[in-house]
Parts: C-alpha cells; sequence; structure tokens
C-alpha cells in the first residue's frame, strides 16, 4: 500500500473576499491533524454517503475508530449506496451532504450542475477496476472479447476503464456488445449468461468468482492503464452552511490516514470483513492502494481527460468541457494540510 506521511463597510467588500474569510474562520478554529477537541468545543453535524470498496477505507476507519465524535463531528454514514455512482447520485437528491465517488461520475454530473466541489482526494489505485470473463464464452485472451456481451456500469470509473481496455488491445466500443447495468446485478448475470464478461471492482468481482466458479473464470487486470481515485465532493450551499464540520470531518480522516499507515495488517483485516472478503483477495489489492489524503494536479488532469472522453464518445451533448479548477475546493485542505495541496493555481 502506498501510503504518504502527512506533512503535516460590509458593502464594500467583495462577495468572494467575504466566503473565503468564512471559510477560513470555520477551518481555523480546527486546525491541526492530532489530538481530540476540548470539552467545551460545539459539535457539528453532517451526513456522508459511501459505497463499500477499498478505495474508500479511509473513511470507514475514521467511522469505526471514533475519530469523526473525537473531533466534535456529529457524522451520520450512509452506506446503502451499491457504488460511488449512486451515492453521488443521492448527494445530488438531497440525502446526503457529502459523498465518495470516483472522477468519472462526477464528470458526467459536471455538465449538468456546476455547484459541485471536490473537497480531497482519500484513495487511488491504478489497479483496481478489472475485467471478468467467462472462460465457456471462448474467452482466453482480451482479444476474445471482440464480439462478446461486456456489461458495466454506465457513466462510472470502470465504464471509462472498459474503454481505455478495449483501446489497449485494439478495440473499442463498437466491437463489443456493451449493456448497462446496475452494478449489484453484474455478478448474477455474468453467472447466469446473459453476459460473457463485465467491467467492474471488489467486492463484485469477487461475488462473480464465487458464483461462476474459479474455474470458469478469466480475470483480466491491466495496471497503469487507469488511475482511479475516491473523492470526497459536495455542493456549495454545505461548504457555505457548515465550513466547520467539513474540517472536523477532514481532521478525522487526516487521523484515519496516519491509522493506515501505522497498522497496515489490521487495516487489511478490517476490509475483508467489511466488505466480505477472503483476506487474500484485499491483500492483493493492498500494494496499489494509495490511502493518502489530498488535491492533487493528476486529479485535476483526470477530470478534464474524462471530460474529453465522455464527450467525444457521445456520451454527452456539450460544445465545451467545465472548468474543473472551479470544481477542486482547495481551501478546506489546503488550511489543514498545506502541503497535501499539490494543484497549480
Amino acid at each position: 500500500m502506498v501510503v504518504r506521511g502527512k506533512l503535516t463597510a460590509i458593502e464594500t467588500i467583495p462577495h468572494w473576499a467575504l466566503r473565503t474569510f468564512a471559510l477560513a474562520l470555520g477551518f481555523a478554529t480546527l486546525v491541526g491533524c492530532s489530538g481530540a477537541p476540548s470539552p467545551t468545543a460545539k459539535t457539528h453535524s453532517i451526513t456522508l454517503g459511501t459505497s463499500r470498496e477499498p478505495l474508500g477505507a479511509l473513511v470507514q476507519i475514521a467511522a469505526s475508530r471514533g475519530f469523526f465524535a473525537e473531533e466534535g463531528l456529529e457524522l451520520t454514514l450512509v452506506e446503502k449506496y451499491p457504488t460511488g455512482k449512486r451515492a453521488l447520485d443521492g448527494l445530488l437528491a438531497g440525502e446526503v451532504e457529502i459523498t465518495g465517488v470516483s472522477e468519472a461520475p462526477l464528470v458526467f454530473a459536471s455538465f449538468e450542475r456546476n455547484d459541485l466541489r471536490v473537497l480531497a482526494t482519500v484513495g487511488a489505485s491504478d489497479d483496481e477496476s478489472c475485467i471478468l470473463a467467462r472462460r465457456d464464452a471462448g474467452i482466453e485472451q482480451p482479444g476474445d472479447l471482440r464480439d462478446k456481451r461486456i456489461g458495466t456500469q454506465r457513466a462510472s470509473a470502470v465504464h471509462y476503464f472498459l474503454s481505455l481496455f478495449l483501446l489497449r488491445h485494439g478495440m473499442s466500443a463498437n466491437d463489443v456488445d456493451v449493456s448497462f447495468l446496475a452494478a449489484e446485478s453484474l455478478p448474477e448475470a455474468l453467472a447466469d449468461g446473459r453476459i460473457d464478461a463485465f467491467a467492474m471492482r471488489e467486492p463484485f468481482a469477487s461475488q462473480a468468482i464465487k458464483l461462476l466458479g474459479a474455474d470458469n473464470v478469466v480475470l483480466f487486470r491491466e495496471p497503469g492503464l487507469y488511475l482511479k481515485t475516491y473523492n470526497l465532493v459536495t455542493i456549495q450551499s454545505v461548504l457555505d452552511d457548515k465550513p466547520a464540520a467539513v474540517a472536523a470531518m477532514l481532521r478525522a480522516i487526516l487521523r484515519a490516514e496516519e491509522y493506515a499507515g501505522e497498522y497496515p495488517q489490521r487495516v487489511i483485516d478490517f476490509l475483508a470483513a467489511r466488505l466480505g472478503m477472503e483476506r487474500s483477495a484485499v491483500s492483493g489489492l493492498w500494494e496499489a492502494l494509495d490511502l493518502r489524503v489530498s488535491l492533487g494536479q493528476e486529479l485535476l488532469t483526470s477530470l478534464e481527460d474524462e471530460a474529453r472522453w465522455a464527450v467525444r464518445s457521445g456520451y454527452v451533448q456539450a460544445d465545451a468541457i467545465p472548468n474543473y479548477l472551479d470544481v477542486l475546493e482547495l481551501e478546506p485542505l489546503e488550511s489543514l494540510q498545506p502541503t497535501a495541496v499539490t494543484v497549480v493555481h
């Protein structure tokens, strides 16, 4: 696992200045990444939607270890979402105030909403997405996917990964029969033969192997092809109304980063139990997991690249892509951990 150490009169004032001052005041009350708040500290509240996936480990650790409460935050964790895309739908529907999601669903939503804000990346991996295929469908090599029925979740990280994977192996979406299905239905669809392969991640990959049998499964991975990030996203109104709650949440997750670095074996055990996976499967993913709280230039580049893909592929009708520098909310994390922000601004 990659875990990097922490480097630890009113009418005349412009609106942006008022907002910056308000945010800075809220965050300044909570600067620092260790220790609990004083007994008299005000308790703030917020709801956070998350999917159960390896890249969301820091959120799950912070909740299980009580770090949110210790930072003076009454956090309600909503875990009903199978995927980050569905968790983002929950944010947009007003079910939660912050959510964890990869960059692809955020890109698609950004063409419809201009108030989405990324607070931090809290997990990343360049070897999480994969393709599972049925051996009895005549699939042994990537090239055998041509003309096959492949399922995936639309407008998601694995959808983008599938496009990159096909391109890497001399194909495009036009060379296969792509079906867009709910993530949780993919293992069963593969097992009963409705599709020949699917692009997804854990724990859905392990579920499919159990249903189909390891001898009849071909697993394709492509390390380094796609860096998926897991990002905490909110909307501008929440950021305006609850800056101190946002700061407390980030403090707790920074503490979870420290915990993961200090106790990796405990975290592997925790994730295996949390996700219903074999410990060996989690260990296999561990080396590629970057459980680090950051806002990096690479995220900005990924958002721009995926937006161009969405437009070029016809999934989005737009004349131009959004300005994603406006989507990245740098100040909350920068106020707490300046060196964690590497976006050029």
